[in-house]
């Protein structure tokens, strides 16, 4: 996630949450490890990135990243989940083991004479 942030002024706990909607339960949070963003005057703009990993969504449905600096809510922004496709049997089967397949069979060798 990329944040640009201004009108700041001294050090301020930033983190992120994703919330789902249906339960608004929190599902992901960065609040223990805040990074520290300091801000020597409220004209400077800061540009942080925090990298949100790992298998967190785990229904489908309507869920809210939200950023928070010391606290407070400052931004945020919903997004949508979406089912996984249902598997498709003619890309999702494992390949023919070797010699089930006539294209994997080598051609009769001729005699020489």
């Amino acid at each position: 996630m990329l944040a640009t942030l201004t009108n700041g002024l001294g050090d301020h706990a930033i983190w992120v949450e994703i919330e789902y909607e249906g339960s608004g339960r929190s599902v992901f949070s960065t609040a223990r490890q805040p990074r520290i963003i300091g801000f020597p005057s409220p004209v400077i703009m800061r540009e942080i990135i925090i990298t949100i990993g790992g298998p967190l969504l785990m229904e489908p449905g309507r869920y809210w990243l939200k950023l928070y600096a010391s606290g407070t809510l400052v931004a945020q922004r919903p997004f949508t989940a979406l089912a996984p496709p249902p598997p498709n049997p003619a890309v999702d089967a494992p390949p023919p083991e070797r010699g089930e397949d006539e294209r994997d069979r080598a051609p009769p060798q001729k005699e020489s004479s």
